[in-house]
This record gives C-alpha cells, sequence and structure tokens, in this order.
C-alpha cells in the first residue's frame, strides 16, 4: 500500500513530531510505503525534513501524479484523500485513523 503526503503539509504549521509520528506509524504498524509528493526542489524538502529526523521513515520525494495511494493532501485532488491544512497534536488522531492505524492492536 502506497501513502501519498502532500509537500506542503511539512511547512509550518504543521509540527514536526507529529509528522515524524505519522510516518512511524504509517510505515511501521501499517506497512505503507511513504512517498512525499511535491512541485518542485525536491532536495530542498530532503533537507528540511532531515533536519527534524523527519525522512528516517519517507521512502521517495516524487513529482505530482507519479504514484497512486491514498492520499493527504490540502486540496481534494485526487480521491481518495484526506483534506488537511497541518498534521499537529489537534489533528494527529484524526489522520492516524484514516491510514488505519489502530492503537488498540498495540496494547
Amino acid at each position: 500500500m502506497v501513502l501519498i503526503i502532500n509537500g506542503d503539509l511539512v511547512n509550518p504549521p504543521t509540527s514536526p513530531s507529529a509528522f515524524r509520528t505519522l510516518t512511524l506509524a504509517a510505515k511501521v504498524y501499517c506497512l505503507y510505503d511513504i512517498l512525499l509528493e511535491v512541485e518542485k526542489e525536491k532536495d530542498m524538502y530532503y533537507k528540511f525534513l532531515k533536519r527534524y529526523g523527519c525522512m528516517d521513515f519517507i521512502d521517495s520525494i516524487i513529482f505530482i501524479g507519479e504514484e497512486k495511494g491514498i492520499r493527504i493532501d490540502t486540496k481534494p485532488h485526487i480521491q481518495p484523500t484526506l483534506v488537511v491544512d497541518r498534521i499537529d497534536i489537534n489533528n494527529l488522531w484524526l489522520v492516524l485513523n484514516y491510514i488505519g492505524f489502530d492503537i488498540k492492536k498495540l496494547l
């Protein structure tokens, strides 16, 4: 399964710790291949995310439209898409629920 995250969601007000938690849960517990989708400048996103330890669970940075999968985006471009304006502590459980993460399975 493929999870595509729009590159705009790595920018503030997204919390780096919430973003890292999302990618950790998606990769380790839900077994997704995680792709960050950007319009341009892959290196800029890589350097920014690497600085905060957020590249650890991302498989690749791709350009828009290169792959198909479930999406987390700022706009409903392609379905299925969860539309959010940020990833932070206030909506992290909503996003984790969307990707199928179930905390009860860990207990």
